[in-house]
Formats: structure tokens, sequence, C-alpha cells
């Protein structure tokens, strides 16, 4: 008979030649380990080697071959990767669009709450005397002077940089770096 038609006649000698095999030494614990994964065998073949054949894209199906006859099924056991490393894994679909911008609600949020950074001096409440030209800080400072802006104003002042274009704010950046 030619191959051609043994195989149209018999489909399962085409699926078996195609299968892959592995040779196992069963644990005492009667399992097998394959590609990660432990499977089960029947507890008379404890310390024997015995072959595996299988599919790679189904790594749940494992028949189990003692001198070259069928010894069982062996079931996962214990299952971490479902087909062979060799077969190509599909790439995985992209999240569906929510249309809510989580990163820039974060960004908002703590922008909120820590000031952008600058320092609006317009809010920084300063004791003038009565001539108006003698000014000195209050104790009292708004929120939006924190210490970031701090330190930036007195990197920068140390710097020799122009920070600020009013004389109030220039005197409250002398003031600041004194210290």
């Amino acid at each position: 008979m030619p191959p051609a038609r043994a195989a149209r006649q018999r489909p399962e000698l085409v699926r078996e030649a195609f299968r892959w095999s592995a040779t196992r030494k069963v644990t005492r614990t009667a399992t097998v380990p394959l590609e990660g994964n432990s499977y089960s065998v029947d507890p008379a073949l404890v310390g024997r080697r015995v072959e595996l054949r299988y599919e790679l894209e189904e790594l749940a199906k494992i028949e189990v071959f003692l001198g070259g006859k069928h010894a069982g099924v062996a079931p996962p056991f214990v299952t971490t990767r479902h087909t062979h490393r060799a077969v190509p894994q599909a790439a995985r679909p992209a999240p569906a669009e929510t249309g809510i911008d989580y990163l820039g609600l974060v960004v908002a949020a703590h922008e909120e709450e820590a000031g952008t950074g600058k320092i609006d001096f317009a809010v920084v409440m300063f004791n003038a005397e009565e001539d108006g030209e003698e000014l000195s800080m209050s104790p009292l400072l708004p929120r939006a002077l924190n210490n970031a802006a701090t330190a930036a104003l007195m990197a920068g002042a140390a710097a020799g940089m122009d920070l600020v274009d009013d004389a109030c704010a220039k005197k409250a950046a002398a003031e600041i770096t004194q210290d």
C-alpha cells in the first residue's frame, strides 16, 4: 500500500509521526517533569525510565510508554506552561481604551497638592515699614512657598542668577539666602 493511501486510511499514524517524545525517570512521588510542568503517572512506574509522547501545542495530554508499550496517560500535576516553548506565543491584545488619562489625573493631583514649583510672589505676605522702602518677610508664608521652591530659589541666588524682577521679591530672596 502506498504511504499516501495509508495516511488517508489511518490518520493516527500521521499524528503519531509528528508527536514529540522525551525519556524521563519517574520520581519516588510518581511524577515526571516535562517542560517545567510536573505530571502524575502510575505509582507502579516509580524509579523506572519511561517515554513521554506529546504534541507541542497540547502539554496537558501526555502519554506514557514503558518498553514501547502504552502505560497510561499522565495528567498534569502542576502546570506552569501550557504549550511547548518552541511554539510561537500569540501577542497579548492591547488594552481597550477607556478615554481616561490616569497618568494625567495623578500628575494633576500631585501638582494641586504640592504646587507647580513656581513661587507666586503676589501671595507672599510681607511686613512693610511705613515709608514703603524697607520690606521684611512675614513669618507666615503661604503653602505655595514649599521646600522645593525654596531650595531652587536659594540655589539660583547663590549662583548669582537674577530670578525675580520686582524689588519686593528680590528682598525676600535675599532674606531667604542669608541663612
